[in-house]
């Protein structure tokens, strides 16, 4: 698993193309200039920017969109080749944190100025992120709670959500990822709210003392511990001495994925990554123009030359030529070898990775 967006913000600019001779079609902006490697999707002979821009699928398109079209080339082929490597399920648990029935007859009594919340604690594996997919709130009252999560390399809150509550039983989507890709690595983190803005708000937590309502569920590769911090009256990140332990709930019930992410090993790598995504974009680029809809200038690619561009992906098995897709798969299997070769720094006990079938 790996998140698609920070990904594609990272390695754009990888590969890029090169600014054609021809004045006439040197309209290649600089996004699409940028190759970080070196490497160029044009350095096939037949990935001509020309030829690609005489067969875009529409005669109008000006030069913004035949860039946009040259982004989307580059952005698939990150995608496509991550794909191909980082393919199987890697989850590893989703739990709410309380499970049991509450019987939402008394409330939770907050130290005044205080931060209350939970301290989160993380497993020591690399690879292991989480999310708050949403969040179950118990409040007495309604009004608007702003919740905050905390780490410790950070004092400002790296996330943040006002929610409305206006019922005793309130849900909302977070969306949460720690993926470890930011300015933080590990440490602690802290999920919670002010007292001091919730009482402004006229909201009281639900206290969970009906039979189990309050035991905690076990999630994988996480601890939870509920905590209250006196002296706190500003989202900032406070003094971790201070920090006193806690039976309370607090009125939140959060609700967690934990899986097994690949993204800051891509990141970290992006450079092993380059001749892939080079051949992948010029699969990419020779199938744009083939799949063209458009009649051009030059009254379309000829018979010939279009048999010539499918050899080149293709590959002809009479005469042993090596097509683009072959070498892909190669570079594929090459790829994950030398991931491998990192793996442990980044999972402890490894994953799958399947090679181009």
């Amino acid at each position: 698993m790996f998140n698609k967006t920070k990904v594609i913000n990272d390695l754009y600019g990888l590969v890029g193309s090169e600014q054609p001779a021809n004045p006439t079609y040197a309209i290649v902006d600089a996004d699409n200039l940028l190759s970080t490697s070196g490497r160029n999707f044009t350095d096939n002979p037949f990935c001509k920017i020309e030829t690609f821009v005489d067969n875009v699928d529409y005669d109008n398109a000006d030069a913004a969109q035949i860039n946009t079209d040259l982004k989307t080339l580059q952005t698939t082929a990150i995608t496509s080749i991550c794909d191909k490597i980082f393919n199987r399920s890697d989850f590893i648990d989703r739990q709410l944190l309380y499970q049991f029935a509450n019987n939402k007859q008394d409330v939770d009594v907050m130290p005044e100025d205080s931060f209350v919340g939970y301290r989160i604690t993380t497993a020591l594996n690399k690879n292991t992120a989480f999310k708050f997919t949403r969040i179950l709130l118990e409040f007495e009252g309604t009004g608007d709670l702003d919740l905050y999560l905390f780490n410790t390399a950070e004092k400002n809150p790296i996330e943040t959500a006002k929610i409305t509550i206006t019922s005793s039983n309130q849900s909302a989507t977070l969306n949460w990822e720690v993926d470890y890709t930011d300015a933080y690595y590990k440490g602690d983190f802290f999920i919670g709210y002010l007292e001091n803005e919730a009482t402004a708000e006229g909201l009281t937590p639900i206290k969970r003392d009906y039979q189990n309502a309050n035991v905690m569920t076990c999630i994988t590769f996480l601890n939870f511990e509920s905590i209250s911090v006196p002296n706190v009256t500003t989202a900032e990140m406070f003094d971790l001495d201070n920090i006193d332990g806690a039976s309370e709930s607090w009125g939140l019930n959060p609700d967690v994925t934990v899986y097994n992410d690949a993204t800051d090993l891509i990141i970290q790598n992006k450079f092993l990554f380059a001749k892939a995504v080079q051949l992948q974009g010029q699969i990419n680029f020779l199938s744009k123009i083939v799949g063209s809809i458009r009649s051009n200038l030059n009254e379309r690619l000829g018979k010939g030359y279009t048999n010539k561009i499918l050899a080149e992906i293709e590959g002809i098995t009479d005469t042993n030529k090596v097509g683009l897709k072959a070498e892909l798969r190669q570079e594929v299997t090459t790829l994950i070898k030398e991931i491998a070769r990192i793996n442990n720094g980044y999972f402890a006990n490894g994953f799958i990775m399947n090679t181009l079938t």
